[in-house]
């Protein structure tokens, strides 16, 4: 969590995390039994249940399901027309340049108001809540629906307007007071990516990608920290989605670690909410870049799972010279004043020619002058006192070759402002006084300076597949690093917050948001379509990205919403997923594909292979009319080994039109553990004398289980004890759930190495 990936990194479907005597209980039922007839059968249970088991609230179209309260689970589930007990878990949460990066500026041009984009649609923020009176949420000439508002509680209808047309909690599932407010702030962050009306920041102008969407705040985060929710309570709130009529819904929150399908009611909820209509866009999750990293709900196949990508340009601090532009810096965890420091550039090594300032320095030798000095040899604490006692009123400290990229500095209790450039910016700031003693600087310690990037990687700590299933996943990546969005403006509780209401920020839960008022968007420019073919033109028309590179990584690339909004062409499946098998290869794959726009034309099918056995495509060649369809099959030649096989689908036709992109996959499990994934990673700080659960994946070199070998835990390092090591195979291939207990000691790291195979990986928790 302290990478500060604001998904904010799920770590619910875990035992040690089970909410106590709350149970999801699922009825059997007839296929397409009508919501009548369930809410009957669930009326006829509860009264069976007695007074001994308390419905505490019940899911009726995504599920048929009663959260209930009981003290004896195993009544429950020898009950008549009860399919399954699941206990309820507890859950974590896991715009300006960004819009350009995905072509959605463009695509509103298509729009008779482009300012009105996503005007209609209804976007489901199922999170912490939303903030209505913030400023990117203010109506204007909006005004909500017919039969909206609607509340949980009739206290929550002040917390709507125009243009927040739903506001529901759940903290009654939460055991937690009844509440609308966003304590956290990630779901006002999350909503204002999505949606947000233009409001001026300090990051210069925001806006969110369907800015004319009306926005339903599902608040299933409640609590002193603004950060507990369940199982339970994420049912409920996709049920109440469902019924309102969102068209999309957004999940920037996990479950970690993931369960199979055919044992995990929410994937089952989300793939139901999908087949009625209603899109779910889920962030991937934060916890790359380990393969099989992604977690629950594995929506890939259902809805739209999106990993992350830098922004065109990030925000930071700066330092800047006369004649100079911006140089890149980081700030200290020293003081951060609001206003720029400024003071002529004095470089140290003309009183201490190390330029270390490690020693004291002459005098009044800095007075009203900002140091440069060199990193190296003693602490940052004593550079910047030997600076402050000189005179110094700021510090830019630069790092040398061995290691030339800037970081936080960790300061102590020196108090002088400070921020540090790269080793080859540092050599530029010297040369520049060297040339011109006079020159000023200005130190610039908020994130408002802008610097342009040459590419846009894929984030380091965007999860990667495959899921358990070996489906691909994410179906694609947007940006969510250096992103600008709102935040709370209350005390902070390890959610997203700032006093000014805005903040720049990074995760998978701000790229997620972006697809989901994309979506939005390309249902009102093309209405009149399926859920599944919103799904093809918004995952088909991504463009290449990081060619060569496994779409367990990167899905078919990233978003491109102006193709999308002019491709021909939707395509069942969109992902090909072809799973996992033996040498034998996968069986063919028949693709279906549909006209839903323009003008007929012919079109070509080509393979472009990245890694393994490369298909074949028959036909190659097709010619389609308008509300026409036809068939294509991916078929396999060859012995298959151990490893993966993957490439896109490329789909071209007339010239001007876009090429869609259609991902494939497929595994041949090795067996031999070389990846030891925690999911979640284990928390940073635990009581000491205390027993604390780690949870992990053992899979092979691409990502597949691997449960053969055995599991061995060992304590490195603070004096505690592992207590068991047990395979859970029957929640999830290659899962393993260790329990440890801490050392006695406070403050002192505890270090466990697990190995299995030739795996190895260490888990770090402070005792306190």
């Amino acid at each position: 969590m302290m990478r500060w990936c604001l998904f904010l990194l799920g770590s619910a479907v875990v035992y040690g995390q089970v909410v106590p005597n709350l149970y999801i209980v699922e009825l059997t039922e007839e296929a397409r039994s009508t919501r009548a007839v369930r809410r009957a059968a669930q009326d006829r249970l509860a009264q069976r249940m007695g007074t001994r088991h308390l419905v505490r609230g019940r899911v009726e179209l995504v599920a048929n399901a009663m959260v209930v309260e009981s003290p004896d689970r195993a009544a429950l589930e020898t009950m008549a027309g009860v399919r399954r007990v699941t206990p309820v878990v507890r859950a974590h949460t896991n715009l300006d340049r960004a819009l350009k990066s995905h072509g959605i500026p463009q695509t509103w041009e298509r729009l008779a108001e482009p300012s009105r984009a996503g005007a209609g649609m209804k976007i489901g923020i199922i999170d912490t809540g939303v903030d209505a009176n913030h400023p990117g949420f203010q109506e204007g000439e909006m005004k909500a629906p017919e039969g909206f508002p609607r509340v949980s509680s009739e206290s929550f209808r002040k917390a709507t307007n125009g243009k927040v047309i739903v506001q529901r909690s759940y903290d009654g599932l939460n055991g937690t007071p009844e509440s609308i407010v966003d304590g956290a702030g990630h779901g006002t962050a999350v909503a204002m990516v999505a949606a947000g009306g233009r409001v001026r920041s300090p990051y210069g102008e925001l806006v969110g990608a369907a800015p004319g969407a009306w926005i339903g705040a599902y608040r299933v985060f409640g609590g002193a920290t603004g950060l507990t929710a369940n199982s339970g309570s994420f049912l409920r709130a996709l049920d109440d989605a469902v019924a309102d009529g969102m068209d999309v819904v957004n999940i920037s929150l996990g479950f970690s670690p993931p369960y199979r399908e055919e044992v995990d009611p929410i994937s089952d909820a989300v793939k139901r909410a999908v087949a009625m209509g209603v899109m779910v866009v889920k962030a991937a999750g934060n916890e790359g870049p380990d393969i099989g990293s992604v977690d629950a709900p594995a929506v890939a196949g259902f809805g739209i799972s999106v990993g992350a990508i830098l922004n065109e340009r990030m925000l930071g601090q700066g330092v800047r010279l006369e004649g100079m532009g911006d140089v890149f810096a980081v700030a200290s965890t020293g003081p951060r004043p609001l206003a720029p420091v400024q003071g002529k550039l004095v470089d140290v090594s003309g009183v201490d020619p190390s330029g270390l300032a490690c020693n004291a320095l002459a005098g009044e030798s800095l007075r009203g002058a900002v140091a440069l000095i060199l990193r190296g040899t003693c602490t940052f604490n004593v550079k910047l006192k030997n600076a402050e006692a000189a005179g110094a009123i700021g510090a830019v400290v630069y790092t040398h070759a061995m290691d030339p990229n800037p970081f936080t500095m960790a300061l102590g209790d020196a108090l002088l402002p400070a921020l540090m450039v790269g080793f080859e910016s540092g050599k530029i700031l010297k040369q520049a006084v060297a040339d011109a003693p006079e020159s000023v600087v200005i130190m610039t310690f908020s994130n408002t300076v802008s610097f342009d990037l040459t590419s846009q990687p894929l984030s380091s700590f965007s999860a990667r597949g495959p899921t358990l299933e070996g489906r691909i996943s994410p179906d694609v990546v947007a940006v969510g690093q250096f992103i600008a969005t709102a935040a709370g403006t209350t005390e902070p509780r390890g959610g997203v917050f700032n006093a000014t209401g805005y903040v720049v920020t990074q995760g998978t839960s701000f790229s997620a948001p972006l697809v989901t008022g994309a979506y939005a968007v390309l249902k009102q420019v093309r209405p009149g379509l399926t859920a599944g073919q919103y799904r093809s033109l918004l995952i088909n028309g991504s463009s290449a990205f990081l060619s060569g590179r496994s779409p367990q990584a990167i899905g078919a690339g990233k978003m491109d919403v102006l193709n999308s909004a002019t491709a021909p062409l939707a395509f069942q499946p969109a992902v090909l997923n072809l799973g996992a098998g033996g040498a034998s290869g996968p069986g063919s794959q028949t693709v279906t594909v549909a006209h839903v726009g323009g003008e007929a034309g012919r079109y070509r099918v080509t393979v472009e292979a990245g890694k393994g056995v490369v298909p074949t495509v028959e036909p190659t060649e097709f010619e389609l009319f308008p509300g026409g369809t036809t068939t294509f099959q991916l078929n396999w030649a060859g012995e298959f080994v151990a490893g993966e096989s993957f490439g896109s689908l490329v789909v071209r036709g007339p010239e001007g039109q876009p090429a869609p992109r259609l991902p494939y996959w497929f595994g041949v499990p090795s067996k031999q553990a070389a990846n030891i994934t925690f999911l979640p990673y284990p928390a940073e700080f635990a009581d000491v004398g205390s027993t604390v659960e780690l949870w992990l994946f053992t899979t092979d070199s691409v990502g597949l289980a691997a449960a053969e070998q055995e599991v061995v835990v060992t304590v490195k390092e603070g004096g505690g004890s592992v207590v068991s090591v047990r395979r859970r195979e029957g929640l999830a291939p290659g899962l393993v759930q260790v329990t440890v207990k801490m050392g006695s000691r406070p403050g002192i790291d505890n270090v466990f190495l697990v190995k299995c195979g030739e795996a190895q990986a260490l888990a770090y928790i402070v005792g306190q």
